[in-house]
């Protein structure tokens, strides 16, 4: 059974916590009715626990309280602070997320417990993340929490905060989408490991898998947050982004836009990995990558120049012809940095398809013109060029 010093204690922190006015003129009023403490002493506590992170009790402010409230001992102010003069406070958020996630709350009410939590800065990040939590959380309460989160340093996030970000970022509601990646984006430590009683516990990849969704989101601003965040992850991005490029892992997606903006993102990263290159060939044989996108495909491969062009040459050796078309094409638009392909390309002047060896002709001239006059010999070369086979 509870000592009188902690009922005492335990009294003034319910009064505190419940509502939204934090200790009221008329929590005072009863308080000193029960005889908990007298309306002097109150007005005292109010001025200790005023709202936001005001409501931490400093040891100065422990001895202020001492000599102020005649009557009332060190144990009973303690108990009301705690060790480290938050015990009230966090009373105080537990109970303002469970109104800000009440299903029998006005809006009003969960918008203003959730306003007190942002006062409160990273002693009220616990309780935003609760009612992040909650069931009954409506979207526009939701973006609100995202605000607040979105406010705090970095360096404070526990994981818990990634959570609210990574649920936010996967619901169909542009505005919460939008400060979700937004906090995905700030939030950079989520690369290493949070260790709890021994054990380590990762989101990153939940996080990327966030970030390349929202990369295929019909929002241009939304991409461009997306992207960079996935730029600055780097080479970890790098198996979802090549992953996603894939047409099995968009059904349902606006494939042409969704898969156009992860290749080019997957073509920025700075990376000599040639799992990229792979990645990016295959798509020339997806059935459902439109030719615009191929295009992206191309002009990402030729960025990437010698580190693609050996790939690139790999790929005319594919069952698929479209492949072999795409492949020859590259490298004529990577020019004279595909020279060493010109025996390759020479030999896929016999291919059976004729778009292919058309394909390889005009390569040959891109990157070598005197060979590729050599191959063809002159009158060839002036009847293709005349009805525009070379586009030159």
């Amino acid at each position: 059974m509870s000592d009188p010093i902690t009922l005492r204690a335990e009294k003034i922190i319910d009064a505190y916590a419940e509502g939204i006015d934090g200790l009221s003129n008329d929590d005072c009023k009863e308080l000193a009715e029960d005889k908990i403490v007298t309306s002097q002493q109150c007005a005292v506590l109010q001025e200790a626990l005023r709202g936001g992170a005001g409501g931490i009790i400093t040891n100065e402010e422990v001895e202020k309280l001492h000599a102020s409230l005649s009557g009332l001992p060190f144990d009973s102010i303690y108990a009301i602070s705690g060790t480290d003069g938050k015990k009230a406070l966090k009373a105080r958020a537990k109970a303002l997320s469970d109104t800000a996630s009440s299903f029998f709350e006005w809006e009003y009410k969960q918008f203003a417990a959730i306003q007190e939590l942002r006062l409160m800065g990273e002693d009220g990040i616990d309780g935003l993340c609760e009612a992040a939590d909650g069931r009954w959380l409506g979207f526009a309460a939701y973006a609100r929490v995202l605000d607040a989160l979105n406010e705090i340093p970095e360096a404070s996030y526990p994981l818990s905060t990634l959570d609210v970000f990574i649920r936010g970022a996967s619901l169909q509601y542009s505005n919460i989408q939008f400060k979700a990646v937004t906090g995905l984006a700030k939030h950079q430590n989520w690369q290493r490991p949070w260790v709890n009683d021994g054990r380590e516990f990762s989101r990153k990849d939940q996080v990327i898998s966030a970030l390349v969704n929202a990369v295929g989101n019909g929002d241009e601003e939304l991409q461009k947050i997306a992207g960079a965040a996935l730029l600055a992850a780097g080479e970890l991005a790098i198996p979802a982004l090549i992953a996603a490029a894939k047409c099995d892992a968009n059904r349902g997606r606006n494939t042409i836009s969704y898969q156009a903006n992860v290749i080019r993102v997957l073509g920025e990263i700075d990376s000599t990995l040639p799992e990229i290159d792979s990645a990016l060939i295959d798509t020339f044989s997806d059935y459902c990558l439109m030719r615009a996108a191929k295009q992206s495909v191309m002009s990402v491969l030729v960025k990437r120049g010698p580190l693609a062009a050996s790939a690139v040459v790999n790929a005319l050796d594919d069952s698929d012809s479209n492949v072999r078309l795409l492949a020859a094409e590259t490298l004529g638009r990577m020019g004279a940095t595909a020279a060493f392909t010109v025996p390759k390309l020479t030999e896929l002047l016999h291919d059976p398809e004729l778009d292919v060896r058309v394909s390889a002709l005009t390569a040959l001239w891109l990157i070598d013109r005197e060979t590729a006059k050599g191959v063809m010999g002159a009158s060839t070369f002036e009847n293709l060029n005349s009805v525009g086979i070379l586009k030159l």
